[in-house]
């Protein structure tokens, strides 16, 4: 298991490299390889929620929420529940049991590249360290998906919606279900 971890981080460090430059010191970077540019796994969500964790563990970290309620929708495994939570800077839609989306609409909610709602295209492009490719101007959705790796081998996606004043109004993190 070992061996297979270091071959993985040693043939990834071969074939990406990181972008220097980016938000603040100890932030993660936007990461481009021959295909897409991409921001690892662990930078995926808001404060310590992060996509596929369980119900149980959104409430051991951030408590009650203020509100739920619930939504329905239908994917290749048939249709399911949604159950919001939502707290003061963020809503989490939880589907199965797990985290499948989080979204903030609050600027006091960082990313962790220290992207907030209110921020410019300039400025996230500032943070990131480099402009995506996949990113055009006229775009008023913009999004990258996870770094794939054999332990993360779908890819999910962060959307930062913009404004007609070209400004963040909303930021989620979503899972590429089926």
């Amino acid at each position: 298991m070992t061996m297979k971890i270091l071959i993985t981080v040693v043939l990834f460090t071969l074939c990406a490299h990181t972008v220097s430059g980016a938000g603040d010191a100890g932030h993660s970077r936007l990461i481009s390889n021959d295909e897409d540019d991409c921001l690892p796994v662990s930078e995926f969500g808001l404060e310590s929620i992060r996509l596929y964790q369980p119900h149980e563990k959104v409430i051991q970290l951030l408590g009650d929420p203020k509100k739920i309620s619930y939504s329905s929708g239908e994917d290749d495994g048939g249709g399911y529940r949604i159950t919001i939570l939502s707290y003061p800077t963020m809503t989490i839609e939880m589907v199965r049991g797990l985290v499948d989306r989080i979204v903030t609409k609050s600027p006091l909610q960082p990313t962790p590249e220290g992207i907030r709602v209110g921020d410019s295209r300039s400025t996230i492009v500032k943070k990131l360290g480099a402009t995506p490719r996949n990113w055009k101007q006229s775009d008023t959705k913009l999004w990258i998906t996870t770094c794939f790796t054999d332990e993360q081998p779908r890819e999910d996606y962060v959307i930062y919606t913009m404004n007609t004043k070209d400004q963040v109004s909303e930021i989620a993190y979503e899972s590429n279900r089926p």
